[in-house]
């Protein structure tokens, strides 16, 4: 690595065992180096771990989502060499990057396959490999995975191959409530990809809480799109973008944060007749039809409370959540036509 301008800090005397450390990085003197914008914090460095399909990972010490300072490629099952790589990235102080498309070129992987990988961003050796057991158990089922077996039957998914790993700090659990006493739970992986769907009771407390279990130690490794594991339920897609949803961290959740919400939609007649009153109101707003940019604009203040009140979805007066609805396609319509506006005017 010399003359690369990263630079490394180590004594003298552990000089031997740092240069075999270093056999291992990727990053070598003929690669193209970028200076480090000491000043911007987006180039902060940080480690990345990648894990592969085989038994590899990745370990990858980053700038920005693009630079490496550091990548080997090291079998997990390594553990004296993964904790000394860590150590040795860890005390890193970097000046310059590379490319990693260029870096990644030199192993057995490309850049189309990082996407597709798992990845955590550890703190340390030992979280990599806490990591590397979830994902083996995951896919294997093994462990306190195995009591799951039966539950993951329920699962509705369609896998369908990501076009892109999705990012981990974007998933979470949303429970949908429809009619019959059904509840929808949906295992998000990010705004594109479900990891799981199923259609069980509310009130089936001992199955929802494996479910959520589950989900919760699950490391993912099946995508797919949530209108097509729908197709394999009673509900179209039409209909779940309608329900009310709230996002779930237990079991308990879904009874309690339902009746929440419910509680909220009107008590009394006069607190429904209120409702009722201020939903009209805001269709009366809306309906006054203009310049589609100037309409949406103009709106935005409705259309946040609109948000606000979803909650009406589950109302018990079917008026309420009727007016809801109209109310809720209207905005939306708006907000369409904006945007074909809007595209039309770029």
């Amino acid at each position: 690595m010399a003359g690369t301008g990263i630079r490394y800090t180590f004594s003298a005397e552990r000089g031997a065992y740092i240069m075999e450390i270093l056999k291992h990085n990727c990053i070598d003197s003929s690669e193209e180096l970028h200076e480090i914008d000491q000043k911007n914090p987006d180039e902060k460095p940080y480690i990345k771990v990648f894990y592969t399909n085989a038994d590899d990972i990745i370990i990858a010490g980053m700038i920005a989502d693009h630079g490496v300072y550091w990548l080997s490629v090291t079998d997990a099952k390594d553990e004296n060499t993964v904790r000394a790589i860590f150590d040795h990235v860890s005390g890193i102080e970097p000046k310059k990057y590379a490319d990693i498309h260029s870096v990644i070129a030199d192993t057995y992987y490309t850049e189309e396959q990082l996407k597709l990988f798992y990845y955590s961003l550890p703190a340390t050796a030992d979280d990599i490999f806490a990591y590397y057991r979830k994902i083996k158990d995951s896919l294997g089922s093994a462990g306190e995975f195995g009591r799951f077996a039966e539950i993951q039957k329920l699962n509705c998914l369609i896998p369908k191959k990501p076009n892109y790993w999705p990012n981990q700090k974007f998933r979470c659990i949303h429970a949908h409530y429809a009619e019959n006493n059904d509840v929808i739970i949906v295992g998000f992986a990010d705004n594109n990809y479900i990891f799981w769907l199923s259609v069980t009771k509310m009130d089936d407390y001992e199955t929802n809480h494996l479910i959520v279990e589950y989900l919760s130690m699950l490391e993912p490794a099946e995508f797919g799109s949530g209108g097509a594991a729908l197709d394999k339920t009673n509900y179209t897609y039409e209909q779940f973008r309608w329900l009310y949803y709230t996002t779930i961290t237990s079991a308990e959740d879904i009874t309690e944060l339902y009746q929440q919400a419910k509680s909220k939609s009107g008590g009394t007649r006069e607190d429904q007749n209120k409702i009722i009153s201020k939903l009209q109101k805001m269709m009366g707003a809306l309906s006054k039809y203009g310049n589609p940019v100037e309409n949406c604009l103009k709106n935005d203040d409705i259309f946040q409370e609109i948000w606000s009140l979803k909650y009406l979805r589950c109302s018990d007066n079917p008026k309420i959540r009727e007016l809801f609805h109209q109310l809720e396609l209207l905005s939306n319509g708006i907000y369409q036509d904006y945007m074909t506006e809007a595209r039309g005017g770029a």
